[in-house]
C-alpha cells in the first residue's frame, strides 16, 4: 500500500507542476517536464559539443560551457591549439595492427574518445587538442599480443612517435585449467585473460589465451611488476561457462600459476517452463556472486514454452516479448529465482502501462513529437534493455501509447526550427500515467561564430546543446544542428526566464 501511495503522490505533483508551467506568462515557460523547481538538471549553464572534420580527414570534437548570463551575447567558439600526432606501433620489432584510443587526462565526459586504426605498417595519424592523453592500444591479434597503455603530452605537432612494447617490461605467465582437484582432468576451450583496472576508463588486458587439450594457457602481460587479476570464460568451443574472476592472483614473482580448478563451478541443470503468453519471448537469466557472473539468453516457442540448461544458483530473470514494440506484454523482471527449485517454472508478464497527455499548441501550426527513451528497468535486476520510440499527437494535441515498465526519459519537441524541446527528469513508469496538459516552452536564441585559427578548412560542422543531469553527472543532448557557415544561430532553452 505504501508503494501505491508514493506513486500517486508523485503523479499528483507531476500533473500540478505541468499545469503550473502551462499557466506561466509568455517567456517564462519551463523546459523541464513537471516544472523547473524540482529538476535534476543544472539550469545555470548550457553545455555544448562541437564536431567537425579538419581538412576533410580528421574528426574532431570541442566542448564548452556557457553560463546563462552569456546567452544574450554573441558567443565565439575558438578552434585553436590543435596538433597533428602521427607515429607507429611495434611489438618485437614488427608492426602492430591495432585500434588506438586517445583518452583526455583529465577526462571530459562530454568528449568522445578519439579512436584510430593503424595500417599494415603499424602507422597512424590523427589531430588532437593540445593537452595530456592516455593512449590505449588494443591489437586485433588478441591471441598473442596484449594491450598497452602509454601517456603523451601534446603541445606541438608530432610526426614520428614510435610506441614500442618494452621487452624488459613484458612477462610470460603459464598455467592450466582442470575440472577439479580430485580428477585433475584438463579442460579445453576456456578463454583466459589477465587484467588490471588502471582508471575508470581503462582496463589493461593481456592477450586472450584459449586452453588446449592439456588445459594449458600462456599469457603475455605488458607490465613486469603490477598485480593482475585473472578472468576465465567460455569460448566458441566450450561456450556454457560462467565468467570467473581470481582477484590479484598474478603478482610480481609469479611465472607459473598453480592449476586452476573449476570444481567450485555449480553443475548445469535442465529446466523447463512456460511464460503465460501466446507469442515468443526472450529470457535473460543472470547469476552473480563476488567472483563469478553467468548470463544466459534463450527464447520460448510461440506458446511461451521453454527448455534449457542453467547452472545451479540464484538468478535475476528478465523476460521481454520478441515483438517488443507491438506486443501487449511488458518487459518484466523476476528476482531471486532459484535453480533448481521446481520441476516446471511458470512466469506471468505484466501488461504494458498507458502513458497519455495533451500538448497545447498555443496557436502554433508546427507538429509536435513525443520521444520516449527507455534506459533500463526501474529495479536493479539485470534489465538494461534500451528502447527508443516516437509518437505523434492527434489534431487536438492528445496522445496515448503503451509502454513497457521501466526508467524513461521523455523529450517533446516539434518541427519548429526556432523552438526548443521540453524534457523530463528520469521517470520510473510502472503504472498508467497521465502527463496532463503540456505547453512547449519559449526558446532563447544563441548567436555566435566559430573562429578558425588552424589555417585548415573545417567541414560537416555540427553543434549540440546539452543539459547536465546533477544526480548522475551525465549530459543529455537536447538540440543538434548542422552549421553550414562558421556563424550560427541556434535555439536553446530560455534560461534567462528562470529566477
Amino acid at each position: 500500500m505504501k508503494t501505491v501511495i508514493s506513486y500517486s503522490l508523485i503523479l499528483i505533483l507531476l500533473l500540478s507542476a505541468c499545469k503550473d508551467s502551462a499557466d506561466r506568462p509568455k517567456g517564462t515557460g519551463c523546459f523541464i517536464l513537471g516544472g523547473c523547481e524540482d529538476t535534476d538538471y543544472d539550469l545555470d549553464n548550457i553545455y555544448f559539443r562541437l564536431s567537425f572534420y579538419i581538412d576533410g580527414k580528421y574528426l574532431f570534437y570541442q566542448t564548452g560551457t556557457m553560463n546563462k548570463s552569456e546567452i544574450s551575447k554573441d558567443y565565439i567558439i575558438t578552434v585553436e591549439d590543435v596538433f597533428t600526432l602521427c607515429g607507429r606501433v611495434e611489438y618485437d620489432d614488427s608492426p602492430v595492427y591495432a585500434s588506438i584510443r586517445f583518452i583526455p587526462d583529465p577526462r571530459d565526459s562530454m568528449m568522445p574518445s578519439v579512436i584510430v586504426d593503424t595500417d599494415e605498417r603499424g602507422a597512424f595519424c590523427t589531430m588532437l587538442k593540445g593537452g595530456r592523453y592516455s593512449i590505449l592500444i588494443s591489437p586485433y591479434k588478441q591471441d598473442t599480443i596484449p594491450q598497452l597503455v602509454r601517456d603523451v603530452e601534446l603541445s606541438e605537432d608530432i610526426s614520428d612517435l614510435t610506441i614500442s612494447y618494452p621487452k624488459d617490461d613484458i612477462r610470460l605467465i603459464y598455467g592450466s585449467v582442470i575440472l577439479d582437484t580430485k580428477s585433475g582432468i584438463p579442460v579445453e576451450g576456456i578463454n583466459v585473460v589477465a587484467f588490471r583496472q588502471i582508471s575508470n576508463d581503462i582496463i589493461l588486458k593481456s592477450n586472450i589465451s584459449t586452453t588446449d587439450t592439456n588445459g594449458s594457457f600462456s599469457l603475455v602481460i605488458p607490465d613486469s611488476k603490477a598485480d593482475f587479476s585473472l578472468m576465465l570464460s567460455g569460448s566458441q568451443m566450450n561456450p556454457d561457462w560462467p565468467n570467473i574472476t581470481f582477484k590479484d592472483i598474478i603478482t610480481e614473482s609469479v611465472i607459473q600459476l598453480q592449476a586452476i580448478s573449476l570444481g567450485s563451478i555449480p553443475p548445469s541443470r535442465q529446466i523447463t517452463g512456460n511464460v503465460a503468453m501466446d507469442e515468443r519471448a526472450k529470457i535473460i537469466a543472470t547469476m552473480k556472486t563476488d567472483s563469478m557472473s553467468y548470463t544466459k539468453s534463450f527464447t520460448t516457442d510461440t506458446g511461451g514454452y521453454f527448455e534449457t540448461n542453467l547452472r545451479e544458483g540464484t538468478y535475476d530473470i528478465v523476460i521481454a516479448p520478441e515483438d517488443i514494440y507491438n506486443s501487449i506484454w511488458s518487459i518484466s523482471q523476476f528476482k531471486d529465482i532459484k535453480i533448481p527449485d521446481t520441476t516446471t517454472y511458470k512466469f506471468s508478464l505484466d501488461r504494458k502501462t498507458t502513458l497519455k497527455g495533451r500538448i497545447i499548441s498555443g496557436g502554433n501550426s508546427h507538429t509536435p513529437q513525443i520521444h520516449l527513451s527507455r534506459m533500463s528497468g526501474c529495479r536493479d535486476a539485470g534489465d538494461n534493455i534500451q528502447l527508443d520510440t516516437s509518437i505523434l499527437p492527434d489534431s487536438d494535441g492528445y496522445f496515448s501509447t503503451y509502454l513497457s515498465q521501466g526508467m524513461y526519459r521523455i523529450v517533446i519537441d516539434s518541427d519548429d526550427p526556432t523552438g526548443t524541446p521540453i524534457v523530463s527528469n528520469p521517470l520510473c513508469i510502472e503504472t498508467d500515467m497521465d502527463l496532463g496538459e503540456i505547453q512547449l516552452p519559449n526558446s532563447a536564441q544563441l548567436n555566435g561564430k566559430i573562429e578558425n585559427k588552424l589555417g585548415l578548412p573545417l567541414s560537416d560542422i555540427r553543434l549540440e546543446i546539452l543539459l547536465k543531469q546533477k544526480s548522475t553527472q551525465e549530459f543529455v543532448p537536447i538540440i543538434s544542428m548542422t552549421i553550414n557557415k562558421e556563424s550560427f544561430s541556434v535555439p536553446i532553452p530560455n534560461l534567462d526566464g528562470l529566477q
